[in-house]
């Protein structure tokens, strides 16, 4: 099985949002999700010149633990709240990543 590995940007529309979902995530998801099994990494990261953008940094020992964190109840729960500080209309990027070294 291939590594999984996903980064996810995502544009808030104000400082204020961005830190409420990196805070959602720091205090929440990345505590769960780390101890997951097939979690590699789970991280947000914010560029240091951007105060609206936060990057979810993850990788995942296959595609199916990847779907299974996805389908787990308290994801399914606690995600729409957190997608909702996005505002209207603005979905997140999602980048589906190799390695060079693979």
């Amino acid at each position: 099985m291939s590594k999984v590995r996903v980064h996810v940007t995502f544009k808030f529309p104000t400082a204020e949002n961005a830190t409420a979902f990196g805070n959602l995530f720091r205090d929440d998801f990345i505590p769960r999700t780390v101890k997951e099994e097939g979690c590699l990494l789970y991280d947000v990261w914010q560029p240091n010149d951007d105060p609206l953008t936060l990057v979810l940094v993850e990788s995942w020992a296959s595609q199916q633990t990847l779907d299974t964190h996805l389908a787990q109840a308290w994801m399914k729960e606690k995600l729409p709240p957190a997608m909702a500080l996005l505002g209207e209309g603005n979905k997140p990027a999602f980048h589906f990543c190799k390695s060079v070294m693979d």
